[in-house]
């Protein structure tokens, strides 16, 4: 697996993590008005993530972790 893939996934499984922990404060009863702020420093994942939809390079990764 490259750098790039497992940053990206990382960040994907920390996008779900996410929406978990927010969902959470929600039910009880603290509002979530701003959006959660995920940082990743490898470039090559930042593009993926912005891509928004595999690449021909990026077809082999699996399509869930798209949803970042």
């Amino acid at each position: 697996m490259s750098s790039t893939e497992a940053e990206f996934t990382a960040a994907a499984e920390a996008g779900k993590y996410i929406l978990y922990v927010r969902s959470n404060l929600e039910q009880i009863g603290i509002p979530q008005e701003l959006a959660t702020i995920l940082h990743e420093d490898n470039r090559g994942a930042l593009l993926m993530a912005n891509a928004q939809k595999p690449t021909k390079r990026t077809r082999h990764m699996d399509v869930k972790h798209f949803k970042l």
